[in-house]
């Protein structure tokens, strides 16, 4: 462009201490117009192009100088020789190559699956570019979908579900746990201090938890013999196991004591009853009771003696207006408690 005449079609104005200049019937952007070349007026003082607008509008690169050219004054614009231009771009391209990253970029070795990264301001170094990194950029963007490793090497897709989204949306909160409030959404609720302090214990074997207070849980040694009960499935597993016992006539408490019972009947007034279970030490008592018939016009007793771990004599009477006289036929039942 060195050899193109000076632009003067049209007219232009640009008012003192600005940088804004306007055209009229101008044609800067066409006639391409560029950085650097140089914008006067016949009596004024020039000033360098530093942006061309559009056909009809430039902006120096300092400010106007001496007094305001008015609308409608003749101008005209100078190109720079190309061979200035040219050596400008070449000074700023070699300013470029030899910045510090790009000389420390350049003294790289090219080496497969490897990627240039910073190791410093001003150096850069190498590091391994993995295969499962590579199979990650090879993945389709996809809508609400996640990346996550299909094996050592190798990166697939899966669903980034709305109740995931949902959670990542929570505002962090102390003493907050993420709960499900529907099939898709996410809610914070209270972690408790106890709970807390329950998710704190240490797994020991042999422990149970108890609460020491409203806000602090701690272990206890659980025995074997608590573990045993622990272990059965029903009331009557734990009661077999505390010691007790029992049948249709008797039943032995896990203290020891057994109770046992039945009912007799009796040709005679007086006879012996044998236990069905004989005490393995003592009969602490014996209790009588008759079946009491009221057509029989009479009160009837019935009482113990020679009473034994393993049997009782019974002596049944009858008590009327005329005194107490044995009672054959009477029916009995009977109670027993020992150990």
């Amino acid at each position: 462009m060195a050899d193109n005449p000076d632009i003067t079609a049209g007219t232009a104005s640009v008012v003192a201490g600005t940088k804004a200049v306007t055209g009229v019937g101008t044609f800067w952007s066409t006639d391409e117009i560029r950085s650097g070349d140089l914008f006067a007026s016949d009596g004024y003082p020039g000033a360098r192009i530093d942006t061309v607008n559009s056909d009809t509008s430039i902006t120096l690169k300092d400010n106007w100088r001496g007094s305001s050219l008015p609308a409608g004054s003749s101008y005209y614009i100078r190109y720079q020789p190309d061979g200035s231009r040219y050596a400008a771009l070449l000074a700023a391209v070699r300013k470029i190559l030899t910045q510090p990253i790009l000389t420390a970029f350049s003294g790289l070795s090219a080496t497969a699956d490897k990627l240039p990264f910073f190791t410093g301001a001003s150096t850069m170094g190498l590091m391994d570019f993995k295969v499962w990194a590579r199979s990650f950029l090879g993945l389709p963007m996809a809508e609400d979908k996640l990346p996550y490793g299909t094996s050592a090497n190798t990166m697939g897709l899966v669903d980034f579900k709305a109740w995931a989204r949902s959670l990542l949306g929570q505002n962090m909160a102390a003493d907050k746990l993420p709960y499900g409030t529907g099939s898709d959404t996410m809610g914070l609720v209270d972690f408790k201090a106890w709970a807390r302090s329950l998710l704190g214990l240490a797994p020991a074997a042999d422990k149970g938890i108890y609460f020491a207070d409203a806000n602090t849980a701690a272990t206890y040694t659980l025995t074997a013999y608590a573990r045993t009960l622990l272990g059965e499935n029903n009331g009557a597993g734990v009661w077999t196991k505390l010691g007790g016992a029992s049948n249709a006539s008797s039943i032995k408490h896990p203290d020891g004591t057994i109770e046992q019972w039945g009912v007799i009947y009796n040709a005679a007034s007086d006879y012996g009853l044998t236990f069905p279970l004989a005490f393995p030490s003592v009969c602490y008592a014996v209790t009588m009771t008759p079946y009491i018939n009221a057509g029989l016009g009479a009160a009837y007793v019935a009482m113990t003696s020679n009473t034994s771990r393993t049997g009782t004599d019974v002596r049944c009477r009858n008590i009327t207006g005329a005194g107490v006289g044995q009672q054959n036929d009477l029916v009995v039942f009977w109670k027993a408690v020992g150990r």
